[in-house]
C-alpha cells in the first residue's frame, strides 16, 4: 500500500506546479488525504471488515470535504 501512496504523492507533483515538498503535500492536500483514506477503508472492506471500512469511509468523508 505504501508504494501506491508514494505514487499518489508523485501524481500531485506531476499535476500541481505549486507543490514544493512531499511534506507540504502530505500535510496540506485534501485530495491526497481522501485517496489515502479510501485506500485504507478499501483494504478493510476487502479483508472482511465491512463495519470498520464503512466507519473509516465516513470519517474520511467528514475530514476531506471542502
Amino acid at each position: 500500500m505504501t508504494s501506491k501512496i508514494w505514487k499518489d504523492i508523485q501524481a500531485v507533483f506531476d499535476r500541481d506546479p505549486a507543490a514544493r515538498s512531499w511534506l507540504e503535500v502530505v500535510i496540506n492536500y485534501a485530495g491526497l488525504h481522501a485517496v489515502c483514506g479510501h485506500r485504507v477503508a478499501h483494504w478493510f472492506w476487502r479483508s472482511g471488515f465491512p463495519l470498520i471500512a464503512r466507519t473509516l469511509a465516513q470519517i474520511n468523508r467528514f475530514f476531506s470535504r471542502h
